[in-house]
Formats: structure tokens, sequence, C-alpha cells
């Protein structure tokens, strides 16, 4: 898991912009301008140390808005290049995980609106707890400002999730957007209005757009280049059917054997990375009490409740009901 240098290095600007200096050195700066990417480790324990001398654990809200789009580097030009909203979420979903290796970042159009969600790798999250805080609040001010630079428009939300209890009668995120905030939900969602998938991107050009997302594979880091097209179709495909092997292979314009012989020379399978997704997803459905048990082997693609009983035991060695009561606890905490 890593982060791209140009996500550290925007942070830096933004604390100096504030007056937040004394971290890091320019010999350490000298070097993050020198190499294109930073561990989850590394950037974990950057955050969690400015967190830890600036005593303001709300720090990363503060410095989102202040994050320019030019901030997300090559994928930004890709958002820029779209023809309409919607397919700049398209695009989210393939290529966030190119600056951001530790978060899930996907969509759900539901009947009330959009629902853009931010899920924090597990592992991550419990190793670097003010640092995954961090990131995600730092995702809601920034993810607007994007939109406002790549669509030219006003972006006012519906709504907002955030993972975190209430701060006070009036928490400070709702000081910074007008809309509703809603505490302690599974994961961080900024709900926006429907009627925004049908936006125009004024920047729209399906040639550069092209060029972009060809030049964008040869700067991934290769040895996982296969594992997250595979993952970003399992996605998008679990929003609609079942994804299998030969959906996900025609989806990306291969043949089935082909996508196998990709991902074992990358060390995996299709079979994990399916399951890699399901249990993504587990987590996300899990952390909401509302969705009965039965549903959420549903959503996953298991056509009887005990074939996602053995996949949840065979995954992580407990029951649905003992890992949904570890994940509440974690969130308590």
């Amino acid at each position: 898991m890593q982060f791209h240098s140009s996500i550290l290095l925007n942070i830096l600007s933004r604390l100096d912009e504030i007056g937040v200096q004394g971290f890091p050195t320019n010999h350490f700066v000298a070097q993050l301008r020198n190499t294109e990417w930073v561990t989850a480790q590394e950037f974990g324990g950057f955050l969690e140390t400015v967190i830890q001398q600036t005593q303001d654990h709300r720090l990363g809200l503060k410095l989102g808005l202040k994050s320019p789009l030019s901030t997300l580097n090559i994928v930004g030009q890709i958002y820029q290049t779209c023809g309409t909203f919607a397919e700049v979420l398209h695009k989210i979903e393939q290529h966030a995980s190119f600056l951001d290796g530790v978060n899930q970042y996907f969509s759900e159009i539901r009947t009330d609106g959009i629902y853009q969600f931010t899920v924090p790798h597990q592992a991550w999250q419990k190793s670097f707890p003010f640092a995954s805080r961090q990131v995600v609040e730092h995702n809601i001010g920034f993810s607007i400002r994007c939109k406002r630079e790549y669509l030219g428009r006003e972006i006012k939300p519906i709504a907002i999730w955030l993972p975190y209890p209430q701060e006070g009668k009036r928490d400070l995120l709702e000081n910074y957007f007008s809309c509703p905030v809603l505490f302690e939900k599974p994961c961080m969602a900024v709900i926006l209005p429907k009627e925004m998938l049908e936006w125009k991107v004024p920047t729209a050009n399906p040639v550069a757009l092209q060029w972009y997302e060809t030049h964008i594979q040869t700067l991934r880091p290769l040895q996982k280049v296969w594992y997250e097209k595979t993952r970003t179709i399992i996605l998008q495909l679990f929003k609609l059917t079942v994804p299998t092997l030969e959906l996900v292979a025609r989806q990306l314009g291969i043949s089935q054997r082909s996508l196998q012989r990709n991902l074992k020379n990358e060390s995996t399978s299709f079979q994990n990375v399916l399951d890699d997704v399901r249990l993504e997803l587990a987590k996300f459905y899990l952390l909401q009490p509302s969705i009965a048990m039965v549903e959420v082997g549903e959503r996953l693609g298991f056509e009887v409740q005990s074939a996602f009983n053995k996949f949840i035991q065979r995954t992580t060695g407990k029951s649905p009901s003992t890992l949904q009561e570890e994940y509440l606890q974690e969130q308590i905490k």
C-alpha cells in the first residue's frame, strides 16, 4: 500500500500556508520531489507526528478546501477531460487508487442522490487512527473543491456522512458546509444531487482523455496493474450483478485465459481478487446493522446464507455476527 508523493507534498504546502512549520526538513522535501511513491507506513507515521505536535485532530478537515485539483496530478487531468460528471464517477473508481492505496473509493446512485464513499483499509486505519481520520476528513472538502474546478460550477452537497461522533453542540464540519451532517455512520460519504450526473465537463477532450488513460498505466507500480484493473471492474459489476471471470475479462477487452495469466504473473488469481472485494464490501455492509445479514450475503453474490457464512468463516476465521460485532466495537473506539 502506498501514496503518490504529490499528496504529501500538497499537505506540506497547505501546512505552510496556515503557518504550521517545523516538519519535515528541507532534505525530506527534496527526497519527496525525487520520488513518486511514499509507503503507507511513512505517510501514516508523518500524519500521526503532525497531529501529535499540533494537537489538532481536525487538521485534515481544515486543509481539504485549500487543496487544489492539481494535487491529483494526472488523475485530475483525466477528470478534466471527461465528458460528463457520470463519466468522472466511473474514472474515480478506476484511478483513485493510483494516488491513494489505502482507501477504497466508490459511488452508488440511490433514489435520494449520488453517494460517494471513502472507506479506509482496515489494517492501516488500525495502525494509524489519527492519520486515517485526517485523510477521510480532508477528502470531504478536497472532493467538493475539485468538482468545482473541473465542472466550473458551485457544488452543494445534499448531506455528508461522517464515521466519527459529533463534537460540541455544532461540529466543525457543520460550520464548513451548509447541509445536514450525519455522524457515526459506517464510513464517510458525500451525497450529491442526482442531476449532477448529466452535468458537462467544460474542458472535455476525448482524445486527451484516451492519451492520459494510456499514459497512467505506464506510471502505475507494475506489480499490481492487473489486480487493480480487475478489482475496479468487480466493484462496478457488483452494483449490477455477480462478477464472473467471463464478465470481467469482457469488460477489460481480453480473453479469460489472458486475464488469468496476467493475474498469475502478479502472484494472485481472479478468485483472490473477488474475495478481497467481497471482504471490503462485507465490512461496509456489516457496519450498517439496519441491513439484514441475509441481504448482505445476497449483495455479495451468495445465493444461500450458508455460502456467505462459510466465506466469512474461511477468510476471517469468524462468523458474520462475530465479525459484525468487532467492526461495530472498532467504530465506537
